[in-house]
């Protein structure tokens, strides 16, 4: 319905099937809105944010919950431990409100929604994702801190304790200046900001690759000190890389298959 000088959505409105949706297609998207929330309670706040809290709603609105205040977030970055934080106080706030439900049925929901996102995103984002090109790497790269940490050479006289501790302290040096939006052709600081770039990948993109382990985490000798930016010097780089390509391999056959399972026997023995 019509407020003032903007569009009021009530319960009956956004819990009604395909709404999200149907606000997409109309691009009805824009511009800022109040939202009616349980107690009868108005919350102004833009309408792209107000869709993305109507679609982590949707699985207790399956189930007659009416949101209130305290699920009304706010969104800066969607990261996976933003949507994990959402999910768990949805589930707490189901198994306050639901003690008789199936709780099982609501987990089934909250793995559906994490599908719904990932649809929603696919369906409707494409032309806000961003995106990085090679001549952006290029340039940040030429940024003279970034640029003395990426001619970093490890000595292997020194052995593989050291260059594991050089490899730590670059990695620090590079999460400090990768972290700095006033640094010249910074083209990463958004995805730093947003916490998806992992602090022990970095480097290894960056830097160098640094040391690697057998199956048996026997570290070997040779020392990588080319990254992923420069590129592989030698064949004896790329066999030492491929190490990390094994250790997964074999990792997915037996300890995380077995802890996996582990993991789903422990979740049905003692539900929460």
């Amino acid at each position: 319905m019509k407020g003032y000088d903007m569009v009021v959505y009530t319960y009956n409105e956004y819990s009604a099937p395909g709404f999200v949706d149907s606000i997409m297609k109309q691009k009805l998207d824009a511009g800022v809105c109040r939202v009616v929330v349980h107690p009868n309670t108005q919350v102004e706040m833009p309408v792209r944010v107000f869709l993305l809290n109507v679609i982590f709603w949707e699985p207790i609105m399956k189930f007659g919950i009416v949101p209130t205040i305290k699920e009304v977030h706010r969104f800066k970055y969607m990261t996976n431990t933003a949507i994990s934080k959402i999910h768990t106080h949805l589930y707490e706030l189901f198994l306050d409100q639901r003690p008789n439900d199936n709780h099982m049925d609501f987990v089934m929901e909250l793995f559906n929604n994490i599908g719904r996102l990932y649809n929603f995103v696919k369906l409707y984002c494409g032309s806000h994702m961003p995106s990085i090109d090679d001549l952006g790497l290029v340039k940040m790269m030429e940024n003279p801190a970034l640029k003395k940490l990426g001619d970093t050479v490890f000595d292997p006289k020194l052995g593989t304790k050291n260059a594991e501790a050089q490899m730590k302290q670059i990695s620090k040096e590079l999460v400090t200046l990768l972290g700095d939006p006033t640094m010249d052709n910074n083209v990463l600081y958004p995805y730093m900001k947003a916490g998806v770039l992992k602090s022990n990948q970095i480097p290894q993109m960056l830097v160098a690759y640094g040391t690697r382990s057998d199956i048996d985490d026997t570290t070997r000798k040779h020392i990588i000190s080319n990254s992923t930016f420069s590129g592989l010097a030698s064949t004896k780089d790329f066999a030492t890389e491929y190490l990390s390509a094994k250790k997964a391999t074999y990792a997915n056959s037996t300890s995380i298959k077995k802890s996996q399972y582990n993991g789903r026997k422990m979740k049905l023995h003692y539900p929460p």
